[in-house]
């Protein structure tokens, strides 16, 4: 991004939303009274991206070159796909409702299944097949390595088996 434009970032997209006037772009700022802070260490502020997907949705609030950040909603009865990711290391915070989570070892093996609620974190490491299922409308906080199109799909009630898209 280049100084003097605040921006949302998807992938390797930049898109520019409003551009920082230029009398303000070398200004420094004093937060609250506080010492100032040099213009040139300005936060960018944007807007989520929101992408609709067969089950919800997700915002996507921060993505950058070492992690990405999500909330992931999920619509009560609705499922994400069986799944693991090759790199893409994730771990997720249940902010509301409930989830029936399914986890596996790479592989064919069986699935181990048990519920999340509110407060309660999931580590998810690469090659570990996971599938979440919301038994109420869920909004999950996930931080994750920045491999957002590494998933391989197993199974996908919504015809995306063997695919990476949306």
């Amino acid at each position: 991004m280049h100084r003097g434009a605040i921006s949302a970032q998807k992938g390797s997209r930049v898109k520019t939303l409003v551009p920082i006037p230029e009398d303000l772009q070398n200004r420094d700022v004093r937060p609250c009274g506080g010492p100032p802070i040099p213009a040139t260490l300005w936060p960018v502020i944007s807007t989520p991206i929101r992408t609709d997907k067969p089950w919800g949705y997700e915002l996507l609030w921060a993505s950058t070159a070492r992690y990405a950040g999500k909330i992931l909603h999920v619509n009560r009865g609705e499922a994400l796909s069986l799944q693991h990711h090759r790199k893409k290391e994730e771990t997720q915070y249940v902010l509301s409702g409930r989830l029936r989570v399914e986890l596996g070892e790479p592989g064919d093996g069986p699935l181990k299944t048990f519920e999340m609620g509110p407060g309660e974190c999931l580590h998810l490491a690469p090659g570990t097949r996971h599938r979440l299922t919301a038994i109420e409308d869920t909004d999950v906080l996930e931080v994750s390595t920045p491999e957002l199109d590494d998933v391989v799909r197993h199974e996908d009630r919504y015809g995306r088996a063997g695919t990476s898209r949306p």
